[in-house]
């Protein structure tokens, strides 16, 4: 069957309408207008589902496109350029040019500037989505599919050090000082697509390092500005690396896999029970409970996943419960609800244990 392929050309040349023209006093569209504003949102989105279905067999499709753009580019255009970037670029990988070329243009602007949902929020999202499309070909179709091209998933997934480094950084500076994040889920997407299943040993560790510089803005008694987007962070990372430990167990059943070696590992599910679990603890005890109810909705998540450390979480679980049976929380109220929601969530989880069962019959029975 042939594959729909859509023309660029058409789309592209209407969204270049929107960059400013060398007579200064002629604007055909400006994005101070909620008219244009609009437009332009509608053609971002509709550059969004099209570009997996331009020709990539055209090897200077990228190249000729992305010179356009990056031609184009300056303080003035930037709110411009970025969108149009994130939205219409193919990710496209052939001889004359690939996507990942461009990452260090990316990674030069992005330590140029401070910190700013202007640049960051889509720079996360195109660097994620790079990162997720080459995880994916190469899950499905082995290492060397893109090996020809000199594309590779190492120990940081399809970045360096020095990038991981600044996106780690620059995340810190997000959830401790600034709070500049538009979107959680195109935040953590770079992050969560560059566990590589047989190379993680220095992406735990700086996963863990973030997670030590942020503990003490969780505790209850530490509230601020960084709360809820800390929150957030934590319960988004979490649910999409649930997402793609799922997908990969989909796809393994349905013999789909052919690089088993990037693909999570149980080991993996258990180093992000031990790195959370704490911060789930103290973060499910805040007494505003849209924030508490964050960490604790990240429960099922973990439990969900196939890991040696789901005792750890049960047995918390169970000695809230029982504190709460015996009126150890008789004048803390929100630890009573957390307790309750707690074990609401982990309920499913404990009947399908033999050893943990028990403890249901226990509880409805006092």
């Amino acid at each position: 069957a042939e594959r729909l392929v859509l023309d660029h050309n058409i789309l592209f040349d209407f969204i270049r309408n929107f960059f400013p023209y060398p007579d200064s006093d002629y604007v055909k569209y400006d994005l101070s207008s909620k008219e244009d504003l609009k437009l332009f949102r509608i053609l971002l989105r509709l550059a969004h589902y099209s570009k997996p279905f331009f020709d990539d067999k055209d090897e200077i499709l990228l190249k000729n496109t992305m010179d356009v753009l990056l031609g184009s580019f300056s303080p003035a255009t930037m709110s411009l350029v970025l969108p149009i970037i994130t939205s219409f670029v193919p990710l496209h990988y052939n001889q004359v040019c690939k996507i990942t070329d461009y990452l260090p243009f990316c990674f030069s602007l992005w330590t140029s500037v401070s910190a700013s949902v202007a640049v960051d929020t889509h720079l996360y999202e195109f660097v994620g989505d790079v990162a997720d499309d080459v995880y994916m070909r190469l899950l499905e179709n082995g290492t060397e599919h893109l090996s020809k091209f000199n594309v590779y998933f190492g120990k940081y997934g399809i970045f360096t050090e020095e990038q991981m480094t600044f996106m780690f950084n620059r995340l810190q500076g997000h959830l401790r000082s600034n709070a500049q994040i538009h979107s959680y889920s195109r935040t953590v997407q770079p992050f969560i697509y560059s566990f590589n299943g047989s190379n993680n040993e220095e992406i735990f560790s700086k996963l863990s390092k973030l997670i030590k510089t942020i503990e003490t803005f969780v505790h209850p008694s530490n509230s601020g500005f960084w709360t809820k987007p800390i929150a957030k962070f934590v319960h988004c990372f979490i649910k999409l690396y649930h997402r793609r430990v799922q997908y990969e167990k989909e796809q393994a059943e349905n013999g789909k896999i052919k690089e088993m070696g990037l693909c999570l590992t149980k080991e993996c599910n258990d180093r992000i029970i031990d790195f959370f679990f704490s911060i789930l603890t103290t973060g499910a005890q805040n007494k505003n409970q849209d924030i508490s109810n964050f960490y604790i909705s990240c429960f099922s998540y973990l439990l969900d996943l196939d890991s040696n450390r789901k005792p750890v979480i049960f047995d918390h679980v169970l000695e809230d419960i029982y504190d709460f049976l015996a009126d150890e929380y008789v004048n803390s109220r929100h630890r009573v609800i957390s307790s309750l929601k707690q074990l609401t969530r982990a309920a499913r989880f404990l009947v399908s244990d033999k050893l943990y069962r028990v403890h249901v019959t226990n509880i409805l029975s006092v």
